[in-house]
């Protein structure tokens, strides 16, 4: 679990990543004070400035068509 420090709204993605725009990539500081930047989700993007306690979770990132291969990520979500 952490805190959202920071976090700006990303309306440019690299490439394979074009689809998922916009979206919100903070700076969390977790609970024992190392802070890192990550991608906030499950929120909508109006109401971001809103959130401050956040929790991690594993979510699938990206697929690629050709191999099958999925990766597999962190992202930080709102704490219920």
């Amino acid at each position: 679990d952490g805190k959202v420090i920071s976090y700006t709204i990303q309306h440019i993605a690299p490439p394979g990543f074009e689809d998922s725009t916009p979206y919100v990539v903070g700076i969390i500081e977790l609970t024992n004070g190392v802070r890192l930047t990550a991608q906030i989700g499950d929120c909508p993007i109006n109401e971001i400035e809103k959130i401050n306690e956040v929790t991690m979770e594993t979510r699938k990132i990206r697929e690629d068509g050709n191999s099958g291969i999925i990766g597999y990520g962190y992202k930080f979500v709102p704490k219920r």
